[in-house]
């Protein structure tokens, strides 16, 4: 009995310096989300400016007839993973509309973009392996890195001199293969990556080109497919379903020798079941939908730039180049909690952003914009983020 509380004694311990540190992270309850801009909590509504539903597609009509209609078709579940019955046709159909939209030779649902990038690469490299990465990517990726027995690498955020220098090193034929890692558009920081230069870089030195391409999805790209459809050179691209697409899962486009490895090796998708078909069918109805929104796009794009260059003149700290994603650096744990508590008082939920899930001394607000937001939405925040 001694030892019987060892480890709740150790967790609480843990979770009082989270507190003491002011990283705490709690659960707020959300009673009902109207649109991507507006929100209901504890009964009182609330303009968000967190969401990552970027079209404003979650609540569109055509998705929720398509995937109530697939629900009643197929049920509402898999009921088992893909490599048991849980393969329905509607999944190998999406996956290969999906090859054919990018343009690969093949496709791979995942149940979401978390599971795909801390699963795939451990599927896909082995020890005599390099993955060369960007600092900033995302969580998931870090955790592929580390699962896998490849040598791993992190280059300085954008540097494509501390990239070339870490290619020069490893891609002298002893490694079997060189991996370079990014996120096309950075979750926290909403930059782009220089892809023209990585493609470059990764050409001259025989690499392969892994994109993350998750927050591009449905904003960019020449029909709205994100930066993939743009860049055919990329060896293996990652896009979700649950951001732009106002849905849920994620996808692979590469190879068809790629896919059937991870059909072969890759954890995440042989040990989880299969995505269910009514989100099959959102996603198939987001897919009707997107190509056709270009006036939606450039209206968030011109609201970005809009609300860019009025974080600039009022001295804020942001990204130098301007995306739907716009963080406002604030640098303190503390103060960043207590202007995100005086924005909620005021109507706004703008969530403060800490450390580790961005680096130490850089915690911010990360504001997502949508086509649901409006310029006097932008204003009134700045306004409020002004006087506090």
């Amino acid at each position: 009995m001694k030892n019987s509380g060892s480890t709740h004694e150790k967790l609480q311990k843990k979770l009082e310096k989270r507190q003491s540190e002011h990283r705490y992270r709690s659960l707020n309850k959300i009673d009902s989300v109207y649109t991507s801009r507006l929100l209901k909590m504890d009964g009182e509504e609330y303009l968000n400016f967190c969401s990552n539903d970027y079209l404003n597609l979650s609540n569109h009509p055509a998705l929720k007839n398509k995937s109530i209609e697939y629900a009643e078709r197929f049920g509402v579940g898999s009921s088992s993973s893909r490599l048991i019955t849980g393969t329905l046709a509607i999944h190998r159909n999406l996956e290969e509309r999906l090859a054919s939209l990018y343009q690969k030779d093949d496709a791979l649902l995942f149940s979401t973009g978390f599971q795909a990038n801390s699963t795939i690469l451990p599927a896909i490299t082995d020890k005599n392996d390099v993955i060369i990465t960007d600092q900033l990517c995302h969580n998931s990726i870090l955790t592929g890195c580390l699962a896998s027995k490849a040598d791993f690498y992190r280059f300085r955020h954008n540097d494509m001199d501390h990239l070339e220098t870490f290619l020069k090193r490893k891609s002298n034929g002893k490694s079997s293969e060189v991996w370079i890692v990014t996120e096309s558009l950075f979750s926290m920081d909403g930059d782009r990556a220089p892809l023209d230069k990585i493609i470059q870089l990764s050409r001259k030195y025989g690499a392969k080109l892994y994109v993350d391409d998750a927050h591009a999805f449905g904003v960019y790209g020449e029909n709205g497919l994100g930066f993939g459809e743009d860049y055919k050179e990329i060896d293996l691209l990652i896009g979700t379903f649950g951001k732009a697409a106002g849905s849920f899962g994620a996808f692979v486009a590469s190879s068809k020798i790629i896919t059937e490895a991870l059909i072969n090796y890759c954890s995440g998708f042989i040990y989880s079941t299969a995505p269910p078909p009514s989100i099959v069918g959102s996603i198939e109805a987001a897919l009707d939908l997107i190509p056709d929104m270009e006036k939606e796009r450039r209206y968030l794009h011109e609201l970005s730039k809009f609300f860019h260059q009025k974080l600039k003149e009022n001295s804020f700290e942001t990204s130098e180049n301007p995306s739907h994603i716009l963080p406002i650096i604030e640098g303190e744990d503390k103060a960043v909690l207590k202007k995100s508590d005086e924005l909620k008082a005021a109507g706004m939920i703008v969530t403060a952003i800490r450390p580790p899930t961005v680096p130490e001394n850089r915690s911010r607000f990360r504001i997502s914009l949508t086509t649901a937001h409006r310029k006097e939405d932008c204003n009134k925040l700045l306004e409020l983020l002004s006087n506090s």
